[in-house]
């Protein structure tokens, strides 16, 4: 790929904000005034995220798969994490967004 083709496809991305899901929710844990009253329910929601984040590598959706890493629930998108792979997390971003642009394609009859 060249540097003008590098550039055009850089320019094709939309921004797309992150969340590091599981700090957020123990940052709030943490910093809860109410004494922890809300620790369990920040617990059972980062346990459903993970089951999620499982069920979503099942399922092999690119969308889906850059969601997860856009909220750091798989280990390779979690820059904290020894299995960060930042070009696996870019290769997931770019799936997506070629997804994206392909079904919006409207579809040839023939």
């Amino acid at each position: 790929m060249n540097e003008d083709e590098n550039e055009n496809e850089k320019q094709e991305m939309p921004i797309q904000w992150k969340v590091h899901a599981p700090n957020l929710l123990k940052e709030i844990g943490n910093n809860s005034p109410s004494n922890g009253v809300l620790s369990w329910p920040l617990m059972i929601l980062l346990r459903l995220l993970a089951d999620i984040a499982q069920r979503a590598v099942e399922l092999e959706d690119p969308v889906l798969d850059s969601l997860m890493c856009r909220l750091t629930l798989y280990s390779a998108s979690d820059p904290e994490s020894e299995d960060y792979n930042h070009e696996l997390v870019e290769l997931c971003h770019k799936r997506a967004e070629s997804y994206r642009r392909n079904r919006s394609k409207p579809k040839k009859k023939g």
